[in-house]
């Protein structure tokens, strides 16, 4: 099995019709875009299971993410999508070894009946001051149960460990990774919140530290939904990280199981949200209406227009019907590009990346200062090229 690196997009019902268009042949991708590793959404997967097929048939290798942490929440059992999957449990998260046992299995098979290439062994966020021996204690059972199911009642694959971490909470994190057992290929880091846009250097420092910590057993470290910061995480040592392709950048629990509440009716109506667009040349993703202003003014979008494979011989203003394939190339070419660079040129080569993007955002702000127009933050740059400075000694780049 080929493990993991640098940028893992997550499949879900919104871009799955996209991911499947990158996928397929073309004149510049004769073979399709190759993506080796997604992360799909279980309930979409069960909802369509052509999707699992059409990934595997394009040579792509899966992990299933049931969102197993949301039931730990009451509110979840409210929610129709999450209430009636064949793997929703008849009660919340107990830290018992018969309610995780009974529920690990029927998790793992469904993944299993997915086609995962690997099983994502699921966590539960501990609540706030939790000792850590009984974070300690959840994650033995936890392992437990998984290695009575595997090889018994579906076939042996690797397993990857759901390490869920409050951020104001680190050091269960430490203790639970201290303690993870071997038998574990790797560890999915789930941070909350995470907010790689705009968390300041001070926060994305440790939450690096600790994904170091993951990574420094020999096990292949994932950073949960800090697909934003992939070319920096991997250029700092850490293996890979995912997110959704211009949406599902970030993660914070209480907002995940906040808006899973379904919609009054009263709130239904008016115009969908224009799609998030994602803009290689400043580094992150932008409202759609943004985008749409700023290709509006000639001298940005001769900073911005798109020349890879996925926008060649189309218009500009149709990006937005293709933004999901238009992300998806441009995250994978980044991915392969700081990828193909010896371990010690990484960081150097981040950092140039980033100072190129910074002199464009002064060119673009310069612009909309004239148009009298706001101008775009800075702020996620500098937070990840001090970030690059802070281990810049320590790993000893060219």
């Amino acid at each position: 099995m080929s493990l993991m690196y640098g940028f893992v997009p997550r499949v879900a019902s919104r871009n799955r019709r996209g991911v499947a268009r990158a996928l397929h042949p073309t004149l510049d991708e004769p073979d399709g875009l190759q993506v080796p590793w997604m992360v799909l959404d279980a309930p979409s997967a069960l909802a369509d299971p052509t999707v699992p097929a059409h990934l595997s048939s394009a040579g792509s290798q899966t992990l299933i993410d049931t969102g197993a942490w949301r039931f730990a929440d009451p509110r979840t059992f409210d929610t129709p999508k999450w209430a009636a999957l064949p793997y929703t449990p008849d009660r919340p998260f107990e830290p018992t070894a018969a309610w995780i046992y009974n529920y690990i299995a029927r998790d793992l098979c469904v993944q299993a009946g997915l086609g995962a290439s690997i099983y994502l062994v699921p966590g539960w966020f501990p609540p706030p001051r939790t000792p850590s021996d009984e974070v300690v204690r959840q994650a033995d059972l936890i392992f437990q149960a998984a290695e009575r199911v595997v090889g018994r009642d579906i076939d042996a694959r690797p397993l990857i460990a759901y390490v869920p971490v409050r951020s104001g909470d680190l050091e269960n994190g430490y203790a639970y990774l201290s303690q993870l057992h071997n038998g574990y290929e790797g560890v999915y880091v789930q941070i909350s919140p995470a907010k790689p846009y705009s968390d300041p250097v001070h926060r994305l420092s440790r939450q690096v530290a600790l994904l170091a910590a993951a990574q420094a057993e020999g096990r292949h470290v994932i950073a949960g939904h800090l697909g934003a910061l992939a070319t920096t995480l991997r250029a700092l040592g850490i293996a890979a990280a995912d997110a959704g392709l211009g949406e599902a950048e970030s993660f914070d629990l209480s907002s995940k199981i906040k808006n899973q509440q379904p919609r009054s009716p009263k709130d239904k109506g008016g115009r969908p949200p224009a799609p998030r667009v994602y803009v290689p040349e400043i580094g992150r993703s932008i409202d759609g209406r943004l985008w749409r202003n700023l290709m509006s003014v000639p001298a940005i979008r001769a900073e911005l227009l798109c020349k890879r494979p996925c926008c060649r011989f189309k218009s500009w203003d149709t990006l937005p019907q293709r933004v999901t394939e238009h992300a998806l190339c441009c995250r994978i070419e980044e991915s392969q590009a700081i990828e193909s660079r010896p371990a010690s040129m990484r960081i150097d080569c981040a950092d140039r990346l980033l100072s190129e993007i910074e002199t464009r955002l002064g060119v673009i702000n310069s612009a909309l200062a004239a148009e009298e127009q706001q101008p775009l933050p800075l702020t996620f740059v500098h937070a990840q090229r001090a970030l690059l400075a802070e281990y810049y000694p320590h790993l000893g780049a060219a």
